[in-house]
């Protein structure tokens, strides 16, 4: 589960639709989107199946790295 942010477009292009999300600030959604996972054991085990594979094959730690290694150079550069 993750609290939808200001930008839904943000929050989607992570996870796509291989989680659950709530309202930020709602929990009534949160207590509602609570209720459905702990009632559908096979749903969480579809969500839990396909959002690590889809994470694992998406997001490369190397990657991060480089784009946060450039990140901080641009600031640097920035700053000095």
């Amino acid at each position: 589960l993750s609290s939808e942010v200001c930008s839904y477009d943000i929050y989607f292009e992570v996870v796509v639709d291989k989680a659950v999300s709530f309202r930020k600030g709602r929990s009534d959604d949160l207590r509602k989107k609570l209720e459905m996972l702990l009632n559908d054991v096979q749903e969480v085990a579809a969500y839990k199946k396909v959002s690590r594979a889809f994470i694992c094959n998406k997001y490369h730690w190397d990657d991060i790295v480089e784009q946060t290694l450039r990140l901080y150079a641009i600031q640097e550069n920035v700053k000095g």
